[in-house]
């Protein structure tokens, strides 16, 4: 062939070329063991995991974006554990997982596709740790660069036992090699036995499957009654707070619940604030049956929340009201949500926020009275019907204490049966109260009533 002829194939062959990588501009392709393809685009990353988020159930718990593409062996360097000068992981209770330059060694671990918005949830998983980026080998050969973290200025120490477990069941799953596993199994623990919330966590991921899904509640469907009723396969999972959003009431435009006679709750993105709520694990197949219960009033939204100690995050499944008109809750909804917050023992400040809302005195009928109230407090059986908080009281000798007693929900004023007032002003004279008030007592009027009354026959 003519070097003209050539250099027409050679221009022709640059042509194709160049068509090929504008049609594919945002992908990357990456051939590695057993001749698959690691699809990569700008929304994507590639993680090393050598340590705890070797298990699937771990590093979802964070990234639930996270894709198992293969194993690899990171050359020339060594696994230590331990912890560093002015940090310990209060989560483990004992050394984590970090590596260090030692030629000749090798660590072995996943390589995790993880979405670029789960970014940030892994720097924070990994705290106390620097990111670097490594080239590591996968059993075929290949050369791939990832994103892991290194510990600075490691101090080495033992790791507890649990820690220990994590990271051998996450190598055996992903079939590492068998001398690699029986290095872990030689590596000495502290003998810590006591409890680790992490590990709930694991084992209730380890149950979350495809056909489940977690949910975060900030509103009614905080109470268990009230999310039972469309979604029956719902099932607790932690307590959980949505940082830099807050709880808002309102409506769309003129309309307001028919179910509820008011606003009903919504977030919003507010720096400083936080939203105290309940993860629920859900099965897929009622996922519809949420969606019908927020109708067309919300959108769906995924957030990240954290659990009480403020290590963990979970993303989430939520609802956003799409066009709030600010309007007060009834004291019915406000009701279901002061119960199930009471039920989860959600934080006394957010609790004395949720009590401070003002309703909008509506008192008629509500599907309140389809849950029905000895649903809502769950405390004691006596009060049924009430919401227990904390007051401060002062005795004769002017000392304050702080005690609980329960608040009537969604109170309507009616006058008391006299068989129940003489109860309250005989256990008044019996305990000595001021006879000012004894006298108060007896000037309240009642409603006449004077049938019998098992209570009072029992007595």
């Amino acid at each position: 062939m003519h070097d003209g002829g050539l250099e027409i194939v050679m221009i022709f062959m640059m042509m194709k070329l160049r068509n090929r990588i504008i049609a594919n501009t945002n992908l990357v392709w990456q051939e590695v063991c057993s001749h698959q393809y690691i699809r990569m685009s700008d929304d994507t990353f590639l993680y090393f995991g050598y340590g705890s988020n070797l298990s699937e159930a771990r590093i979802h718990i964070n990234n639930p974006s996270a894709e198992f593409c293969c194993t690899a062996k990171l050359v020339d360097y060594r696994l230590v554990f331990g912890r560093k000068e002015d940090w310990m992981s209060t989560r483990w209770k004992g050394g984590v997982a970090s590596i260090e330059e030692t030629p000749g060694e090798e660590v072995w671990g996943v390589v995790w596709k993880i979405h670029k918005d789960h970014m940030p949830n892994l720097d924070r998983q990994e705290g106390g740790y620097k990111v670097i980026y490594v080239n590591v080998r996968t059993p075929k050969g290949e050369l791939l660069n990832c994103r892991t973290y290194q510990m600075d200025g490691v101090i080495e120490i033992p790791t507890s036992p649990q820690y220990l477990d994590v990271i051998m069941t996450g190598a055996s799953s992903v079939g590492l090699p068998d001398d690699y596993r029986k290095f872990l199994s030689e590596v000495k623990h502290n003998g810590y036995d006591g409890p680790l919330q992490v590990m709930s966590q694991l084992e209730a991921m380890t149950t979350t499957t495809n056909e489940t899904f977690m949910y975060f509640a900030y509103g009614s469907n905080l109470s268990k009654a009230r999310i039972h009723i469309n979604n029956p396969s719902a099932e607790f999972y932690a307590v959980a707070k949505l940082k830099d959003y807050k709880l808002v009431f309102g409506c769309q435009d003129n309309w307001s619940s028919n179910r509820w006679h008011g606003g009903v709750a919504s977030i919003e993105e507010a720096p400083g604030h936080d939203v105290w709520g309940v993860i629920w694990k859900i099965h897929q197949q009622d996922m519809a049956n949420l969606d019908k219960q927020e109708g067309k009033l919300y959108r769906v939204i995924h957030v990240n929340v954290s659990l009480p100690d403020g290590e963990m995050m979970i993303n989430c499944r939520t609802y956003q009201m799409k066009h709030i008109a600010y309007r007060q809750p009834s004291p019915q909804y406000k009701s279901v949500i002061e119960a199930g917050a009471t039920k989860a023992r959600l934080p006394g400040d957010y609790m004395n926020l949720l009590h401070g809302i003002e309703d909008n005195g509506y008192d008629g009928p509500s599907i309140l009275d389809d849950i029905g109230l000895d649903n809502l407090c769950f405390d004691v059986k006596q009060e049924v019907g009430y919401r227990p908080i904390e007051i401060c009281v002062k005795t004769a000798e002017d000392k304050p204490h702080t005690c609980r007693t329960y608040e009537l929900i969604g109170k309507i004023d009616l006058p008391p049966s006299p068989q129940y007032m003489e109860v309250i002003s005989t256990g008044a004279v019996q305990g000595g109260l001021p006879i000012d008030y004894v006298d108060l007592l007896s000037k309240i009027e009642h409603n006449g009533y004077d049938g019998p009354m098992d209570i009072m026959a029992d007595d």
